[in-house]
Parts: C-alpha cells; structure tokens; sequence
C-alpha cells in the first residue's frame, strides 16, 4: 500500500509549468495584435499616400516635396556667387 499512497512527483512543479505556459502565450498573443496593428498602420498609411497622389494628378495640383526630401530647394534670385 505504501506505492499507491506516495506521490514522488511534486504537483507543485507542473503549476508552475502552467503558470510559465500561460505568460508565454499572453506574451505571443499580445505581440501578435501589435504586429497585426503594425501590419494595417503600414498598410493604410501607403493606401492614403497613393490616393492622395492619384488625387492631385486628377486635379492637376502640384505636389510640393517635403522639406528634407529630394534636391535641395533653389536659391533666391538676388544671390550670387562669391568671386565668380
């Protein structure tokens, strides 16, 4: 009778399997969401870009660069260069 009522392995050890288990996966379910906000953020930021651009090229206005993107802008008239 001693077999059947001994218990060698502790239960306590599989609760905490569980419990690391359980963190895990809140962790990857978390990071999943992110990424899928990540995923539509990108994706709807290039659907906008792209409809504003087919927009102005309908219309006819001119899309003006962003300060810091492409050629730099040209310089005033009145300025000439030094020594030339």
């Amino acid at each position: 009778m001693h077999i059947l009522t001994s218990n060698p392995i502790d239960p306590g050890v599989f609760a905490g399997i569980g419990f690391g288990f359980m963190i895990l996966a809140l962790v990857i379910y978390l990071g999943l969401i992110g990424l899928m906000l990540w995923i539509g953020y990108l994706i709807m930021r290039t659907a906008v870009k792209n409809g504003v651009i087919l927009a102005m090229r309908e219309t006819g206005a001119q899309i003006t660069p962003r300060p810091g993107y492409g050629a730099p802008p040209a310089p005033p008239a009145s300025w000439r260069p030094q020594g030339g």
